[in-house]
């Protein structure tokens, strides 16, 4: 039960950490301009977000697999922990 508090914790600060950063930069530069290219092109628009939600979904799948399982602590959980928490 712990190293599934601590996983979630991990992804939540993770997203935080990224949401906040992409934010900035968009509030710094008043625009994204990458996003400028996809917005008006409706099939582009649907595979970039259909991409982006599979790879979430993919990362995902190792906290999802830890609350199904009981799987114990393991050294690659430790250097997950230690790589997410360095950047």
């Amino acid at each position: 039960m712990l190293e599934q508090l601590i996983q979630t914790a991990l992804v939540c600060m993770w997203a935080i950490r990224l949401g906040l950063f992409l934010f900035m930069r968009v509030m710094k530069a008043g625009q994204d301009s990458r996003f400028n290219r996809v917005r008006d092109n409706p099939k582009r628009f649907f595979v970039y977000w259909t991409i982006q939600g599979n790879l979430t979904i993919l990362a995902l799948l190792g906290l999802l697999y830890k609350y199904d399982t009981s799987v114990k602590m393991l050294t690659l959980h430790c250097t997950g922990i230690v790589l997410c928490v360095c950047g």
